[in-house]
Formats: C-alpha cells, sequence, structure tokens
C-alpha cells in the first residue's frame, strides 16, 4: 500500500508565545489507522512537553531525543490513529520554554506495527543562504516507497525565511510558521527505491538552524529502528521532559 500526504497545519498564530499550549486542527477526516507526525521547537529552556489531542487514546512517540542547540530546541513525535474523526485537534502542553510553534502533518498507507524507520538531524551554526545550504545530512531509508519529513527550524532569534530544498522533490508542508524572528518549516517527499537523501532547505538570512529528516515506512515496508539517537519509541502520552 503506498503512503499518502494528506494534509499538514500549523498552529493558528504565533503558536506558543510564551504561553503554555499551541493547538492545530486537522483539516478534514482523520480515519483510524492514519498516522500523524507532530513538530514542536521552543526556546528559553527545555521544560516539560505533553503532546495530546482532543480524541483520546492516541499514544504520541518520540521519534528521538530532543536537538538542543543555541536558543532552539526541537523534536518529532508520532502517533497512529485509534481514535480519529472530524476536528481533530492536536495540542503540546508546555510547561517551563516559551516562543515557538508546532506543525502536524497527517498521512496513511503507513506500517501499522511499526512505522519509525530513519531519523537523523543536525545543527548549522552558520550555513548560509545558497540553496539547499541547510541540511539535515543524508540516510538511506531501509525500504522503498517511504514518507521523508523534513523539519528546520531557527537556532537564534533573527527574522529570515526558509523555503522547501530541491535536492530531491520535496513539496512544502507549512513555511515559516510560529514567530518571524523564530519560525519552522516543514517539507514532505515519497520516495521511489530507496536511496540516500538529505532534508534540505534554503533561508534568506544566514542563520544557525536545526534541522530533521524522519522517514517513515509504507504498509508491508521492513525497517531498522537502531539510527544511533536515543529514546527512539519513547512513549509521551502522559508527558516527557523535552
Amino acid at each position: 500500500m503506498a503512503i499518502t500526504h494528506i494534509s499538514s497545519v500549523a498552529a493558528a498564530g504565533t503558536g506558543f508565545n510564551n504561553g503554555t499550549t499551541a493547538t492545530a486542527t486537522v483539516a478534514g477526516t482523520v480515519a483510524a489507522d492514519d498516522l500523524i507526525i507532530l513538530c514542536v521547537a521552543t526556546t528559553n529552556g527545555a521544560g516539560t512537553y505533553t503532546p495530546s489531542d482532543n480524541k483520546g487514546g492516541n499514544t504520541y512517540t518520540a521519534a528521538a531525543a530532543r536537538l538542543e542547540v543555541g536558543d532552539g530546541f526541537s523534536r518529532v513525535y508520532y502517533a497512529k490513529v485509534v481514535n480519529g474523526g472530524t476536528n481533530f485537534q492536536v495540542t503540546m502542553t508546555l510547561s517551563g520554554a516559551s516562543y515557538g510553534t508546532i506543525i502536524v502533518h497527517h498521512i496513511s498507507g503507513q506500517d501499522l506495527s511499526a512505522p519509525l524507520d530513519k531519523v537523523i538531524n543536525n545543527y548549522q551554526s552558520a550555513p548560509g543562504t545558497g540553496t539547499n545550504a541547510i541540511t539535515s545530512t543524508a540516510e538511506t531509508p531501509t525500504t522503498g516507497g517511504q514518507y521523508l519529513l523534513g523539519f528546520v527550524t531557527q537556532s537564534t532569534f533573527t527574522t529570515s525565511t526558509f523555503s522547501a530544498g530541491t535536492s530531491v522533490a520535496y513539496t512544502a508542508g507549512q513555511l515559516n510558521a510560529g514567530q518571524a524572528d523564530f519560525s519552522q518549516s516543514t517539507e514532505y517527499f515519497i520516495q521511489g527505491a530507496a536511496a540516500s537523501v538529505a532534508a534540505t532547505f534554503t533561508q534568506t538570512v544566514d542563520i544557525g538552524t536545526a534541522t530533521w529528516l524522519v522517514t517513515f515506512k509504507a504498509a508491508g515496508g521492513g525497517g531498522d529502528l537502531s539510527v544511533g539517537l536515543g529514546a527512539i519509541g519513547e512513549p509521551v502520552v502522559g508527558g516527557s521532559t523535552f
């Protein structure tokens, strides 16, 4: 079964912005066995983050340990949907940090038992403004047909804008969500044959960035969860130290 990108959405307005929660409402109907991917980035310290939704019964799992660089803290979660429906609202509850937002991708057709395959992230203090200068560095999925998620966040407070990478035919998910001087962006690509690939972005001002590539297997695919970043498969329904 082929993986399908259904939609993406960012939290309204500037997200957390010194608040305690950020909520994003997924368009249309979220069906049982679909996958919700939740990207979060904040500043000013690593507090406790609790991902949840308004339907209940859906377990959000951390793809890897948080990435802490400069003023930025980022992480990616995912949840196989048990209880779906319309007006599906994903919320991150925040304690001990501020500024930032969440971005949600909704997909279907992923492996139902172990969708996560590869995770890699990378900090660049000054990647420049060249095309595809921002990079997660490369990883090779273990199977073909995977959903590749690219996620980038600023690591310093400076107004800049991101555009999706062209290293492969990435499609923009949500670009420049959150505050103008601390924004986050996503992109996605459904790969054919498995091959070495990186998430890449281009920015307008040379600032520090933190970039993730997270890959998800299609139904019937194999995979290897030994990606060397730690905390993979950590369930966080009741809250976790981000």
